[in-house]
């Protein structure tokens, strides 16, 4: 194979760098023009999705009770990603699947056009938490989810005592490098109407990206064939936005917004720094292979970067065939997945709530010390013998990743 011509090669670049911008600029004018010929119908349309996001909220639904009444003490929380309004689907596939091996309630969070809001997810969850006397939490993120996730997690922890005991990330993209090339694009892409007036709330911005996002449906054929399917294309978009098939444009905004500043390094760090005490959640990583959304071969080094300083266990699992804007598919991997690591799973959340347990022990025993030296220095304190340590079942510091 002869070597390639430097200058050529350069060559190709620029003007394949061109060409995009000549895309990004037409999407951007596309936008402009037409909110200048249809302003009393643009700004109708901004002011009415104002309002339906003005009386949205966010509810978090029992989608089904544990198998067995004596383990509703326990629920899986579940958050799906971009382009979604609610996990109901999500509940449906990962979540009955993860129900099989850790049987609890399961609780899909809506977010029913409302803003995305870290805050209000984690005070609607604390608050079913307690209605529904739950001990032990379960919670899964799909996609951009797991960002969301990994943020709610914190600030569920600032509310309350509840167990945090397992977090699954299903392709979770690590920040907007690890999304494939041409994902990275379509972000841009949607950045170039931000800055428009009610960009965010208009259904009529949202019918051009959309319709962008799905080029590779119309770009191929003679031209009457490309025209044909453009409109087919465009129809069927239409018809999603303006049913429950996709969120608000400003969701999507906020979900586009979650995946580029949750810092899922930081979270990890923020798990790092918790007391000896506190449980670490176990840590699954689900993926696939020939996932068109995500790196997940990236996003897997990085959590086991991010997991090792504190020896959070972590998994990776692949996901044969998944496709990534369709988990409804994957319910049959899902149980496979999870029933064939079930062991494993269990194991480790054994070991993380007993080594929680073992480090309270000692720390009541430490404060008992304390106190009888303060009010008796001469005095001794019974110190636990190797047979009572002996009665926890202490793990070792790190259970392996698969």
């Amino acid at each position: 194979m002869p070597p390639l011509d430097p200058i050529e090669t350069k060559a190709t670049f620029l003007e394949l760098r061109r060409a995009d911008m000549i895309r990004r600029a037409m999407a951007t004018a596309a936008g402009l023009a037409f909110v200048a010929a249809n302003v009393g119908l643009y700004a109708a349309d901004v002011h009415a999705n104002q309002e339906i996001q003005a009386s949205a909220s966010i509810n978090i639904a029992t989608m089904s009770e544990a198998l067995d009444p004596i383990n509703n003490d326990k629920a899986i929380l579940l958050l799906n990603g971009l382009g979604t309004s609610n996990a109901n689907e999500l509940a449906a596939s990962s979540g009955i699947a993860l129900q099989s091996i850790l049987d609890s309630q399961i609780w899909p969070v809506g977010m029913n056009n409302a803003h995305l809001d870290y805050d209000a997810i984690a005070e609607s969850t604390v608050k079913k938490v307690d209605a529904e006397k739950v001990k032990t939490l379960y919670m899964i993120g799909y996609s951009t989810g797991g960002n969301i996730v990994m943020q709610v997690q914190e600030r569920i922890r600032a509310l309350s005592d509840v167990e945090i005991a397992l977090i699954v990330l299903d392709v979770m993209p690590d920040g907007i490098q690890t999304l494939q090339p041409a994902r990275r694009e379509e972000i841009s892409l949607v950045e170039q109407f931000a800055w428009i007036p009610g960009a965010t709330y208009s259904t009529s911005l949202r019918l051009i990206g959309e319709t962008a996002f799905r080029a590779d449906r119309y770009n191929s054929g003679g031209p009457i064939e490309r025209f044909s399917d453009f409109v087919k294309t465009a129809n069927e978009v239409r018809r999603a936005i303006t049913s429950a098939e996709l969120p608000g444009t400003w969701l999507m905004f906020d979900q586009m917004l979650a995946l580029q500043t949750s810092d899922i390094k930081g979270r990890f760090n923020n798990l790092n720094d918790l007391p000896d005490d506190i449980m670490l959640p176990t840590i699954i990583h689900l993926s696939g292979k020939n996932d068109y959304m995500v790196n997940n071969k990236k996003v897997g080094e990085n959590l086991v970067d991010y997991t090792d300083p504190s020896h959070i266990p972590l998994f990776d699992f692949n996901m044969p065939g998944a496709v990534h804007t369709r988990p409804d598919l994957s319910t049959k991997t899902y149980f496979e997945v999870f029933a064939t690591n079930a062991d494993a799973i269990l194991e480790s959340i054994d070991a993380q709530r007993a080594l929680a347990k073992y480090n309270e022990t000692l720390k009541l025993e430490q404060l008992a010390e304390e106190l009888a030296e303060k009010s008796d220095p001469d005095a001794q304190i019974g110190i636990p013998n190797p047979q009572q340590l002996s009665d926890f079942d202490i793990p070792s510091e790190e259970v392996p990743s698969n």
